[in-house]
């Protein structure tokens, strides 16, 4: 007769399918993004089961469908922008100087996979978890919310949800014209923003300089 204190030995073998199954489809989505880089957003199914060296019936065995894989690549490029995107966890860092940091890793990273955020750049959302787990995100959102933290770090007030809209705005708009113009230098294009958005940025963030919310003025009303 068995003491009544020994427990149902653990079945491994479950979790070890687990962990390979995850890692097959990490594995995958790696292909995925070599596709894409190749190809651009004609990709499809086919042509991801090629380079994977395996029939469609095995990559719907790990994705459920071509929208399945989409956000599966989706995440990852939003994950890799928030790993590289230099947080803005220094203080007393100019915001010019930042800001030029900032650009210069995003524009490092679609360097490296160009046609990848291309199309992340239009998607209106992805189904990657957002940084604070309230749904989808988009590559705006994930820079956005890095300038509404510089913002409200250094004291901004006033609408900062508007201001890091726009700044963030134009950080992926200039890397869609970067990416348009080859042989454009990346240091120089970020240099550019930091010019153009840095001033904006120091005015709202040094309300007793001269910044702060500005308050309706003649012929429009606050809303």
């Amino acid at each position: 007769m068995r003491g009544t204190d020994e427990s149902p030995a653990p079945d491994g073998r479950r979790d070890r399918w687990r962990e390979h199954r995850r890692a097959r489809r990490e594995a995958l989505v790696d292909t995925a993004l070599a596709v894409i880089d190749r190809l651009g957003p004609d990709w499809g199914m086919g042509d991801m089961a090629r380079a994977a060296g395996v029939s469609k019936p095995v990559l719907y065995r790990y994705f459920r469908d071509r929208t399945d894989l989409d956000d599966a690549v989706c995440a990852r490029g939003v994950d890799l922008l928030r790993r590289r995107l230099p947080p803005p966890d220094d203080p007393a860092e100019p915001a010019s100087r930042w800001l030029v940091r900032l650009t210069d890793a995003y524009l490092a990273v679609l360097d490296e996979h160009r046609q990848l955020y291309r199309c992340l750049a239009h998607a209106e959302s992805c189904r990657a978890p957002s940084g604070d787990g309230n749904g989808p995100t988009t590559v705006l959102a994930v820079v956005r919310d890095l300038v509404h933290r510089h913002m409200t770090a250094r004291g901004a007030t006033g609408p900062v949800d508007l201001w890091s809209q726009a700044v963030a705005g134009l950080v992926v708009s200039a890397g869609e014209w970067w990416l348009a113009h080859e042989g454009t230098g990346r240091e120089w294009a970020a240099r550019q923003v930091g010019f153009l958005a840095a001033p904006a940025l120091a005015a709202v963030e040094e309300p007793g300089e001269g910044g702060g919310h500005p308050g309706p003025t003649a012929g429009h009303t606050a809303v």
